[in-house]
C-alpha cells in the first residue's frame, strides 16, 4: 500500500509540472504578441483608403409627390328600361363599343300595339260623331233663322259639338301616349361607349326600378384620371395646369402625361384633399375605369442649383457634410440640405464640377489620402 502511494504522488507532481510548463509558454507567447502589435508597421498611416466618387454639378431639379389615383369614365349610365316588360331581344354582345342611339334591345310590344289599335279606333268614332253634329249644328243654325227651331235646340247642339271635341282631343292624346309607350320599348345608348356584361336574357322581366338594369355604358375615349391634392398646394399656385405623369402601381413604367383640367369647388374636410381630375385621351383604349395608378406630380421645383449624389451627404453633430476629394486627399466640406430625392440632394455651400465621396466615407476622416474605385 505504501509503494502504491507513492506512486500515485509521484503522478500528481508530473501533471502539475505539465500544467505548469503550459501555463507558462502561454504567458510568453501572449507577451511576444502585445509587443508585436506595438511596434510601428510601417506605411499603415499613409496607405490610402479606396473610395467611389461621383461629380456635383448644376441642373434644374423638381421634387415629385406620387399620389394614388383611379381611372374614371367621365361618363357612365346603368342602361334600365323605362316601363316594365319582357326582353324580346338583345342586340349587343358583351364588350362592344357601343354609339349613341344605336339599339340594346327590344321589350315585347303587343299589349301597347293592341291599346294603340283601340285608341285609334276610338279617335275614328269620335272624329265621326264629330262630323255628323258639327252638319247637325249647321242645319239647326239655317231652321233658326227661320224660326222652325228653338234658341234652346240649337244651343244645345251646340255644346254637344264641344264635348265631342273634348273628346277627340282625349282620344288624341290617348294615342300619342300609347306611341310614346311603343317607342320605350325600344332601349337605345344613351352615350358612346363600351358596353359591359349584360345582366339580363330574352325573356326577362325588366323594369326602371332594377337596379342592375340591363348592362352598364362606360365612356372610354376620352377617360380621365382622378385623384385629391394636398389642401395647402391653393396657397401654393394654381392647380388647373399642372403637369402629372401616370404610372402603374408598384413599377417605374410611366403610362402617359397629361395635365389637371378639372378641380372640386370644395375641400373634402375629412381628408384635407381637393379632388381634381386630367384628361386622357385613351384613342387606344389602354385605360379601363377603376384602374389604380400612380400619379406623380411636381411638388417643387428650383431652378440651376447644385446637386449631388444623395449618398454622398453625411450627418454630423451640427451639421451635414461632404468629403471633396482634392488632389487624393479627402476634405470635410460643411454643406447645407434644402431638397432631396432618393437620388439625388440639392446642396449650398458647395461648387459643382466637384470630386465628392459616396461609397467608403466610413472609413475616412478630414486630411485622410484616398484612391479612387470603381463602385460596388
Amino acid at each position: 500500500m505504501r509503494g502504491l502511494s507513492r506512486n500515485v504522488r509521484t503522478l500528481v507532481w508530473v501533471v502539475a509540472g505539465l500544467i505548469l510548463i503550459a501555463l507558462l509558454y502561454w504567458l510568453w507567447l501572449g507577451r511576444n504578441d502585445a509587443q508585436a502589435n506595438t511596434l510601428p508597421q510601417a506605411g499603415a498611416a499613409d496607405r490610402p483608403v479606396t473610395v467611389v466618387t461621383a461629380r456635383s454639378f448644376r441642373a434644374d431639379f423638381s421634387i415629385e409627390r406620387d399620389i394614388p389615383a383611379t381611372i374614371a369614365p367621365l361618363q357612365q349610365v346603368i342602361v334600365r328600361p323605362q316601363i316594365s316588360g319582357q326582353i324580346e331581344r338583345l342586340y349587343f354582345e358583351e364588350g362592344q363599343l357601343l354609339q349613341a342611339g344605336q339599339l340594346m334591345a327590344t321589350l315585347d310590344s303587343r299589349s301597347i300595339r293592341a291599346d294603340l289599335a283601340s285608341s285609334e279606333a276610338e279617335l275614328a268614332r269620335i272624329q265621326v260623331q264629330r262630323e255628323t253634329a258639327q252638319q247637325e249644328q249647321q242645319r239647326y243654325q239655317t231652321l233658326l233663322r227661320d224660326q222652325a227651331v228653338s234658341q234652346q235646340e240649337a244651343e244645345r247642339l251646340v255644346g254637344q259639338t264641344k264635348q265631342l271635341d273634348a273628346q277627340l282631343n282625349a282620344a288624341r292624346a290617348a294615342i300619342d301616349a300609347q306611341q310614346v309607350r311603343l317607342s320605350l320599348t325600344r332601349i337605345t345608348a344613351p352615350i358612346t361607349g363600351r358596353v359591359g356584361l349584360r345582366q339580363v336574357s330574352v325573356g326577362a322581366q325588366v323594369s326602371s326600378s332594377d337596379s342592375t338594369g340591363i348592362a352598364t355604358l362606360t365612356q372610354t375615349i376620352p377617360i380621365s384620371v382622378q385623384f385629391g391634392v394636398p389642401e395647402q398646394w391653393l396657397v401654393q399656385g394654381e392647380v388647373l395646369g399642372r403637369s402629372i405623369q401616370l404610372y402603374a402601381v408598384g413599377t417605374n413604367q410611366m403610362l402617359a402625361e397629361t395635365r389637371i383640367s378639372r378641380q372640386d369647388s370644395q375641400v373634402n374636410a375629412s381628408t384635407g384633399a381637393l379632388s381634381v381630375r386630367a384628361l386622357l385621351p385613351n384613342t387606344e383604349e389602354q385605360f379601363w375605369s377603376g384602374q389604380s395608378v400612380v400619379v406623380r406630380i411636381p411638388e417643387q421645383q428650383f431652378k440651376q442649383v447644385v446637386l449631388v449624389p444623395s449618398q454622398a451627404i453625411q450627418q454630423g453633430l451640427n451639421q451635414s457634410f461632404v468629403y471633396v476629394v482634392e488632389q487624393g486627399v479627402a476634405k470635410m466640406t460643411p454643406i447645407q440640405r434644402v431638397a432631396q430625392n432618393e437620388q439625388l440632394t440639392v446642396v449650398e455651400g458647395l461648387d459643382p464640377d466637384l470630386e465628392v465621396v459616396i461609397e467608403g466615407q466610413l472609413r475616412l476622416k478630414d486630411g485622410s489620402k484616398v484612391s479612387t474605385g470603381a463602385a460596388s
